[in-house]
């Protein structure tokens, strides 16, 4: 017996043959030291969304896959200053030497004119700023009813214009979390996504891992898909191979 949560999962493999799937999941805390926790947390069956599923980035991701080779690094939660009234904070996750990102956080921001073109304002006081990608450059611009676009590595986004765009963002909001290093100084700026949320199957990166279904898929393959799935397709946030230090 183990305390660990536990499921089994019956899929198919790549040729089509089912398959059962061992799925065991154990829970630690590394606050104080490396322990299990107390209360194991459940296998989650399914992706939750932050929102409506159409239009949020995911805030757990289904544990039942075929196989995850490596292994998820997501780090949730909220960005918070550490003396009241901070108008701009750091958020960093490291892995040893083998991994590292950190993302700026602002405070609330609109795009104002000067009287010759769009800047940034100001940065209120931060009060609780969510770590999702809602808050990272991206989105879509459906300003062009003609030439509708949206940034595939990050659809929920805020701040993307459009080749094509006819957007007027005066009082629009500008990204709040921004990758250590990029800047935002006009809307037709395209900042690389900041987020440490999980990335769905839909959005860029991932999707180019997805596999080609084409004509010879819909002849001889189809509805067999597994086989020519990648398994950065089942990875769906930063990976690491392996780390000594948290």
């Amino acid at each position: 017996m183990t305390p660990f949560a536990g499921q089994l999962l019956v899929t198919s493999n790549g040729r089509g043959k089912e398959i059962l799937v061992v799925v065991c999941k154990a829970s630690f805390s590394v606050a104080r030291g490396v322990h299990l926790l107390d209360k194991q947390l459940p296998i989650q069956p399914v992706d939750s969304f932050n929102g409506p599923p159409e239009a949020s980035s995911i805030k757990d991701f289904s544990d039942l896959v075929p196989e995850k080779p490596n292994v998820d690094v997501v780090l949730q939660g909220s960005a918070v200053p550490r003396r009241q009234g901070e108008t701009e904070v750091e958020v960093r996750c490291r892995f040893g030497h083998h991994w590292e990102k950190t993302i700026q956080v602002f405070g609330k921001r609109q795009w104002k004119s000067n009287g010759f073109f769009l800047a940034p304002s100001s940065p209120e006081p931060i009060q609780k700023i969510p770590l999702q990608y809602e808050f990272a450059f991206g989105g879509a611009d459906l300003s062009n009813p003609d030439r509708p676009a949206g940034f595939a590595m990050n659809p929920v986004g805020r701040g993307f214009a459009g080749r094509y765009s006819t957007k007027n963002f005066t009082d629009e909001p500008v990204p709040n979390l921004v990758l250590l290093g990029e800047s935002m100084q006009a809307p037709t700026n395209h900042a690389k996504v900041a987020g440490f949320g999980w990335i769905a199957g839909h959005w860029q990166p991932r999707m180019t891992y997805a596999g080609t279904y084409d004509d010879n898929w819909l002849k001889n393959d189809m509805p067999i898909y597994l086989e020519i799935l990648t398994p950065a397709t089942l990875m769906p946030p930063q990976r690491i191979s392996k780390s000594k230090v948290i």
